[in-house]
């Protein structure tokens, strides 16, 4: 075998332990009423949707309101190379989140146990990217994921199921300069770029 494949063989071997890992993690939120009812493989699943819509994003990445850390902690286990922040008020979940990054571990993720409004007052524009899975009101989470994203970087917002009229995305937004590049199982912005 060649040092570069014994290299990818142990990373491969890495990334398996680290996702079953995530799945207990996940389980025990699970179990303790912190993710809902969806199996965790679902959830997972789910999750993957906005690692997909993340494929061209370098640099940081803010998951509001992270609660059980879904979808933040899939970003992180499935991109190393980028530094995830994990934001949530309660401070219950922020302890959680934190045993979590260590025991799966993840070293590129930070847990802010703060408001998502002060994030903005003090890191205004300073994320490449934002995601969100039941943040609050579509349009609550737009504005302060738009005071909180780069120009031309990228809001990562999970879809309501089918049968649930959340929010009208071709027209949401747009005051806030972001325009939906993308709309699956989740929706994608992109902020605008600065004037040039």
């Amino acid at each position: 075998m060649t040092g570069d494949r014994v290299a990818d063989d142990d990373g491969r071997a890495e990334l398996m332990s680290r996702r079953a890992r995530l799945a207990e993690v996940l389980e025990a939120a699970r179990s303790r009423g912190d993710l809902g009812a969806r199996p965790v493989e679902w959830v997972v699943d789910h999750s993957q949707a906005f690692v997909q819509a993340l494929s061209s994003v370098e640099g940081r990445v803010a998951d509001l309101g992270s609660g059980a850390g879904v979808p933040g902690l899939v970003i992180a286990v499935e991109r190393p190379d980028l530094d995830v922040v994990l934001v949530d008020r309660r401070r219950h979940r922020a302890d959680r989140l934190e045993l979590a990054r260590r025991r799966i571990p993840v070293e590129n993720v930070q847990v802010r146990c703060v408001d998502a409004e002060r994030v903005v007052a003090e890191d205004p524009n300073s994320f490449d990217a934002i995601v969100a899975r039941s943040f609050g009101p579509p349009e609550e989470t737009l504005e302060i994921a738009a005071a909180l994203v780069r120009p031309g970087g990228r809001v990562v917002l999970s879809e309501p199921p089918p049968e649930v009229e959340r929010w009208d995305s071709s027209s949401i937004g747009r005051n806030l300069g972001l325009t939906v590049v993308d709309r699956g199982r989740v929706i994608v912005f992109r902020a605008a770029d600065l004037p040039g």
